[in-house]
């Protein structure tokens, strides 16, 4: 290929094998050409930089300073080419020429090493964040992303649903606040205020709807998106709150500043799912979904085993 230029890539690789080999017959051997057709290679690079690279002489070849310096410059492109092979071998394999994953922020910084080491090598690039749910659906419907890891509810019947895990909701509150036998959530409103997830996320529709069946009056209240606000409010005494197991695995999460308390039956539960659009990703799906169920399995049980009431322990689902 020429690009524009006189030269060639053929001619440069047959004037190299001259060089190396210090005759035409060594570089027709090297090549696998005949003689003849080296010798018209040399002429034709001659002719066509209209400069003389070679001295012939009783059956030796030297090379002139003009030869001199096109070998200088021919190594270099022949080593910039090989560099560019091995460089472009490791897009071989890929199957997506990129992909973008959205994944909850209660679990972006737990998940998000599992699923780059689950998908680098399938992807040429990929766009990992961890993001508040608000969107999740919508985005997956219109293709913007490609998988999500999220609480909201997905249609069977329109995306393929990887389950993860369920878990009910549980009550944080700052250290010593509240009898773990005997919670009552109305003398702990009267205290303290509610540090409230926002209205759009699943878990803050979850906490609401469990305030408001057990009839809970919440005088004084804070609003915040993101889970690690939630965390940091409790933990420095603001307020308390009602979250999942999931998001103690926040890495803001001291159980020596906070109490983790079962709430008072019935408590509802939210699942977690790996959703993507069907008929797309072959097996790549149940793959990480395999991967993210041991990874969250490995890390409750390291994390969380040892402060979560029994009956608030998230259940990992099998495919």
């Amino acid at each position: 290929m020429a690009f524009g230029s006189k030269l060639d890539t053929r001619s440069l690789e047959v004037f190299l094998a001259v060089c190396n080999a210090g005759s035409m017959t060594g570089a027709a051997k090297f090549l696998g050409i005949t003689q003849g057709a080296v010798s018209q290679q040399i002429g034709k690079l001659e002719e066509s930089l209209n400069l003389k690279l070679l001295e012939r002489d009783n059956r030796e070849l030297r090379l002139l300073p003009a030869g001199l310096n096109l070998q200088h410059h021919a190594r270099r492109v022949a080593d910039e080419l090989r560099a560019t092979e091995r460089s472009m071998q490791q897009f071989q394999g890929f199957s997506f020429p990129s992909l973008s994953i959205r994944i909850m922020d209660t679990l972006g910084k737990t998940l998000t090493n599992t699923v780059v080491d689950t998908l680098q090598g399938v992807s040429e690039a990929m766009q990992v964040r961890g993001s508040v749910t608000y969107r999740h659906r919508e985005d997956l419907s219109a293709g913007v992303i490609d998988m999500v890891i999220s609480a909201q509810p997905f249609d069977p019947e329109v995306f393929e649903i990887h389950p993860l895990l369920v878990e009910p909701i549980l009550l944080l509150v700052p250290k010593g606040m509240v009898d773990r036998d005997n919670v009552n959530l109305d003398q702990l409103a009267g205290l303290l205020p509610f540090v409230r997830y926002a209205h759009r996320r699943h878990l803050g529709g979850l906490a609401d709807a469990y305030l408001k069946q057990h009839m809970v009056s919440i005088v004084r209240s804070f609003e915040i998106d993101q889970t690690t606000g939630v965390i940091d409010t409790v933990r420095h005494g603001k307020g308390w709150a009602i979250t999942t197991p999931s998001s103690l695995l926040d890495p803001l999460f001291e159980i020596d500043e906070i109490d983790v308390v079962a709430l008072p039956a019935p408590v509802p539960t939210r699942s977690i799912s790996l959703v993507v659009r069907p008929g797309r990703f072959s097996d790549l799906p149940l793959r990480l979904a395999a991967n993210c169920r041991e990874h969250l399995r490995h890390d409750i049980k390291l994390r969380l085993s040892s402060i979560l009431p029994a009956v608030s322990a998230p259940i990992i689902l099998e495919a």
